[in-house]
């Protein structure tokens, strides 16, 4: 498993990968000198803007195979940022497990709280504590500005867990690590490209059998009697891919 860090690198590295392949689309598409175009009053029977659509017709075949690669690396930086979250479990869940062990069976008072956050922040993580799911533990890592999410920018959603400790204070306020729930939410990859192909292509599968059905519903509902209502349970399942 790689370290925390390195695969945040990786995540940025996979987002400017996208945003220049992007740029490459636009290129190819004509799209900034197309917009130009219409602004000075282009359209398609304008010989300059017509000029400029026939030559991205022309690139189409090279702007789909694009798009087919900015699709994968979509699907495996989202893999990327589940290697992230399940990497920070990994890593400094041992650390906050240690931290609590030293104080196994006493109250969690403000004093011993105190004394546990300013242990596990001196190894840059952080968490807070929910009693609403068994006194849950929520990780956190730590800035030069104060705690921030581990899923913040390069991870994905501000609120995205990694997983969380579970059951490690009681009901009446003590802790207590004999009982403790490690729970994560993600399965690490180590081959983050050929899964996110597998998984591309697995959707694309799956699309284009969507599509077949919509075109089979179709058929039938043509060969319906008229005025008979379609069944209920031919639904529209399109997908635009």
């Amino acid at each position: 498993m790689k370290e925390y860090n390195i695969i945040l690198k990786d995540i940025k590295k996979a987002g400017e990968t996208i945003e220049k392949m992007q740029e490459d689309v636009k290129k190819l598409d004509f799209t900034e000198e197309r917009r130009q175009a219409a602004k000075n009053g282009g359209h398609f029977n304008n010989k300059g803007y017509k000029e400029l659509y026939d030559a991205a017709q022309a690139n189409a075949n090279a702007i789909s195979k694009l798009y087919k690669k900015i699709y994968n690396k979509e699907i495996e930086r989202r893999i990327l940022r589940a290697n992230a979250r399940a990497a920070l479990l990994a890593e400094a869940m041992p650390i906050i497990l240690k931290a609590f062990e030293k104080y196994d069976g006493k109250p969690y008072g403000e004093k011993t709280r105190e004394k546990i956050r300013d242990e596990v922040k001196r190894s840059g993580y952080g968490f807070y504590i929910t009693g609403y799911d068994n006194y849950k533990i929520v990780i956190y890592t730590l800035t030069n500005e104060g705690y921030k999410s581990h899923a913040d920018e390069a991870t994905g959603a501000a609120h995205d867990e990694a997983g969380h400790i579970q059951s490690i204070i009681t009901n009446d306020n003590k802790i207590n690590i004999k009982n403790v729930i490690i729970k994560s939410y993600d399965i690490y990859t180590d081959d983050t490209k050929k899964a996110a192909a597998k998984t591309a292509d697995a959707i694309r599968a799956y699309s284009k059998a969507v599509k077949n059905l919509e075109k089979q519903r179709r058929e039938l509902c043509e060969l319906l009697p008229a005025g008979l209502p379609t069944p209920d349970y031919i639904k529209d399942y399109s997908i635009t891919f």
